[in-house]
């Protein structure tokens, strides 16, 4: 939030002379007083992955999935 302030003390105006992107899709961002560009992430599918991995890690094995969303 401190570079909203910033370009609002700057008269830099949102989004007509930037734009800004926001890549979580947070309750902040969809209740800010601008327009954003969100991403949506498949949070519950990457917290099943995360814990899929890491119960295969403590069982010892050796060849784990290496995933990018």
């Amino acid at each position: 939030m401190y570079f909203l302030d910033s370009s609002f003390s700057l008269f830099v105006y949102i989004p007509n002379e930037i734009s800004i992107f926001c890549q979580d899709n947070s309750y902040i961002a969809k209740n800010a007083n601008i327009q954003l560009t969100m991403l949506t992430h498949p949070q519950e599918r990457m917290g099943r992955d995360a814990a899929d991995w890491i119960i295969k890690s403590l069982q010892g094995k050796k060849d784990l999935p290496e995933k990018t969303y």
